[in-house]
C-alpha cells in the first residue's frame, strides 16, 4: 500500500515526537537525580558539617576556659563556659533536627552520650576546684591564727628567764616552724602531686605533734593551758582539712585525667569519625549530582542530534516522496505534448493532401 504524502509527514512526525519524548524522559530523570543529590548536599550534608564543627569548637573552647578557670579563677572562664554550654545545646538540637531527616540516629546517639558524660564532669572539676579553694582557705587561716598565737607567747616566753622558758620557746619554734612545714608541703603538692610532699606534711603533723606534747608538759595555770588547748586544736582542724585537701586533690587529678581522655575521646572517637563519614556522604553526592548532570547533558545532545538526523531522513524522505510524482507528472506532459504535436502534424498533413487531390481535380475539371 502507497502511503501519501500526508501519511508520511505524521509518520515522521511522529518519530520525531517520539524520539523527543524518550530522550526528555531520561535527561528528567537525571535532573530528578542530581537535585535529590545537590538537596542532600544543602539540606543534610553541609549543614550536619556545620553542627559537628560547632561541636568540636565548643568542646574545645569549654575544655580551654575549664583549665584556665582552674589555674586563674577568672569569672571570664565561667562565663564563657557557660556561652559554650548554651552554643553546645544549640548545635546539638540542630544535629538532632537533621539527624532525624538524613538518616544519622546513630551519630546523634554518641554525641547525646559523650555530651552527657562530659558537661557532668565539667561542673564536677568546677565544684571541686570551688570546694578545695574553700578549704584552703580555711586552712591558711588555721595555720595564721595559730601563728598568731605562737607569736603571742613567744614573746612572753622571751621576757621571762630560766630553764622552763626556754624549753617552751623551743617548742613554740619547732611548732612554728612545723606549720610553715605544712603549708609548704600541701602547696607543693597540689602544684605537683608528688608524694614525698604528702610524707613531708606527714613528717611535720607528727613533729608539731611532739613538741605541742612537750609544751603541754611545760605550762602552768589555767590560762597557759587553755592556750596550748587552742594551739592544739587550730592545728588539728588544720592538719584535718589539709588531709582533706590531699583526698580532693587525688580526686581532682583523677577527674582531670578523665576530663582529658574524654574530651580527646570525643573528638577522636565521636566528632572525627562522623565527619569523616559525612564527608564521604558529600563527596558521594557530589559525584552522583556531577554523574547526573553529565549524563543528562549528553543525552540532551544525543537527543538533538538524533532529532537532527531523524528530521533529515523524514524531509529527504517526503522531498523525494513529492519530487518523484512530479517528475512522473512532468515527464507524463512531455510525453502527451509529444503525441498531441505528432497528431497535429499528421492531420495539418491530411489536410494538406486534401487540397492538393481538390486542387488537381479542379484542375482536371477545367
Amino acid at each position: 500500500m502507497k502511503l501519501t504524502i500526508t501519511s508520511k509527514l505524521a509518520i515522521g512526525t511522529g518519530l520525531l515526537l517520539s524520539l523527543f519524548a524518550v530522550f526528555g524522559a531520561i535527561v528528567y530523570v537525571q535532573v530528578l537525580q542530581a537535585d535529590r543529590e545537590l538537596e542532600a548536599i544543602t539540606s543534610t550534608h553541609m549543614p550536619a558539617l556545620e553542627a559537628i564543627a560547632a561541636i568540636e569548637d565548643n568542646i574545645v573552647s569549654i575544655g580551654y576556659h575549664t583549665i584556665g578557670y582552674m589555674h586563674g579563677e577568672q569569672q571570664f572562664h565561667l562565663d564563657r563556659i557557660q556561652v559554650n554550654r548554651e552554643e553546645l545545646a544549640i548545635y546539638l538540637e540542630r544535629f538532632r533536627e537533621i539527624g532525624a531527616v538524613g538518616g544519622l540516629e546513630a551519630a546523634l546517639s554518641a554525641l547525646e552520650t559523650r555530651e552527657r558524660e562530659f558537661v557532668p564532669l565539667v561542673d564536677r572539676l568546677i565544684q571541686v576546684h570551688d570546694a578545695q579553694g574553700e578549704r584552703a582557705a580555711v586552712f591558711v587561716a588555721k595555720l595564721a591564727e595559730a601563728d598568731v598565737l605562737l607569736d603571742t607567747e613567744m614573746e612572753k616566753t622571751w621576757e621571762a628567764q630560766g630553764a622552763p622558758a626556754i624549753e617552751k620557746l623551743v617548742a613554740a619554734m619547732e611548732i612554728e616552724i612545723n606549720t610553715n612545714g605544712l603549708a609548704k608541703a600541701l602547696g607543693n603538692y597540689m602544684l605537683l602531686p608528688d608524694e614525698r610532699h604528702r610524707k613531708a606534711f606527714q613528717t611535720d603533723v607528727g613533729d608539731y605533734s611532739r613538741s605541742l606534747q612537750m609544751l603541754e608538759g611545760l605550762v602552768s595555770g589555767a590560762i597557759e593551758e587553755r592556750w596550748v588547748k587552742r594551739l592544739g586544736g587550730l592545728l588539728g582542724e588544720a592538719t584535718a582539712v589539709g588531709e582533706e585537701i590531699f583526698v580532693a586533690e587525688d580526686a581532682q587529678r583523677a577527674n582531670l585525667q578523665t576530663f582529658a581522655q574524654l574530651r580527646q575521646d570525643f573528638r577522636r572517637d565521636t566528632l572525627d569519625p562522623f565527619t569523616k563519614k559525612i564527608m564521604a556522604r558529600f563527596e558521594q553526592s557530589r559525584t552522583d549530582a556531577s554523574d547526573a548532570s553529565t549524563r543528562a547533558t549528553r543525552f540532551t545532545i544525543f537527543g538533538i542530534l538524533a532529532g537532527i538526523l531523524v528530521g533529515g531522513l523524514v524531509s529527504l524522505l517526503t522531498s523525494r516522496t513529492i519530487s518523484n510524482p512530479l517528475r512522473e507528472a512532468i515527464a507524463r506532459l512531455a510525453s502527451s505534448s509529444a503525441e498531441i504535436q505528432a497528431a497535429t502534424t499528421e492531420q495539418a498533413s491530411g489536410a494538406e493532401e486534401q487540397a492538393s487531390a481538390v486542387s488537381q481535380s479542379v484542375s482536371t475539371v477545367d
